[in-house]
């Protein structure tokens, strides 16, 4: 009853989500927001986390996006889909992907602001290992997904605990930096 309050209160807040999904993790989920522009999409994600949490306190539940809860189990994080739909040239997806990966070391409190955050980096799971790019390879911190116009980079490196809006801005930093 609860998961479905809280698909129904992300209807009704008007936030469009695409999937909703347990995860490999116990009482782990997943949800997919549909894609916007950057700062709607920040937004969606910090409303998106307001309510969840607020219906499961209705259900005298909580609702956390902290990345490990358990360390044998996979840890949680935020997958962020970065596309250009003006230009989806293979070259474009390598200055995306060379921008991001040129502002992670400096942004690594950004990707993971919590202590909690930063237990996950040793956990073996379907996780980035290091900051490598692939094509739909769920172990490269960078994974190219997607043909022609609805190919995009997934950043698979934030803790699901990240501030979107920092995130989003240095991802933006990183392709400002590379052009």
């Amino acid at each position: 009853a609860c998961i479905e309050a809280m698909l129904t209160a992300l209807d009704r807040t008007g936030l469009p989500w695409v999937q909703f999904s347990q995860e490999s993790g116990r009482r782990q989920y997943e949800i997919a927001l549909r894609h916007s522009e950057p700062l709607i999409q920040a937004d969606r994600i910090f409303l998106a986390r307001f309510v969840l949490r607020a219906v499961a306190a209705r259900y005298g539940m909580r609702c956390t996006f902290v990345s490990v809860v358990d360390e044998a189990m996979p840890p949680s994080n935020l997958h962020l889909h970065v596309s250009d739909p003006d230009d989806p040239r293979s070259e474009r997806f390598e200055d995306l992907c060379s921008g991001i990966a040129a502002v992670v070391e400096e942004a690594f409190l950004a990707l993971s602001p919590t202590v909690n955050a930063r237990r996950a980096q040793p956990i073996v799971s379907v996780q980035a290992k290091e900051l490598s790019i692939g094509r739909d390879d769920r172990f490269k911190a960078l994974r190219i997904v997607g043909v022609d116009q609805r190919k995009r980079v997934e950043f698979r490196v934030p803790s699901s605990d990240a501030n979107p809006y920092l995130l989003i801005l240095m991802i933006l930093a990183g392709i400002r930096r590379r052009r």
